[in-house]
């Protein structure tokens, strides 16, 4: 697959072109040859540690979530307790495919 990871650029006020802090495009060729482009944000957060977090397709959503992303950091959120609290939702494919696995056994 073809891909390409380059910073967002924005223009400064004085007009000059200028990265976007945190801020990626991520633009990789499809198999039916269409190109897709993405966004994420890379940083280190409060804590020291590398966090990478998709974004959303369109650029102002994608510098909206950015923002929201910050002001957690800001207020030194745990990123870690998001994961914990999605394993803990309840019910995954893989729990559901198992499930039935076994009781197409029985």
């Amino acid at each position: 697959m073809e891909q390409k990871l380059e910073r967002v650029m924005r223009r400064d006020d004085e007009g000059k072109l200028v990265p976007e802090k945190h801020l990626y495009r991520r633009k990789y060729k499809a198999v039916d040859g269409t190109w897709t482009t993405r966004y994420c944000a890379k940083f280190v957060d409060w804590s020291g540690i590398r966090r990478s977090f998709r974004l959303p397709a369109n650029l102002d959503g994608a510098r909206r979530k950015l923002a929201e992303l910050h002001r957690r950091n800001d207020a030194d959120y745990d990123f870690d307790t998001d994961n914990a609290n999605r394993a803990a939702r309840g019910m995954t494919f893989s729990k559901w495919a198992a499930e039935c696995k076994g009781k197409a056994n029985e």
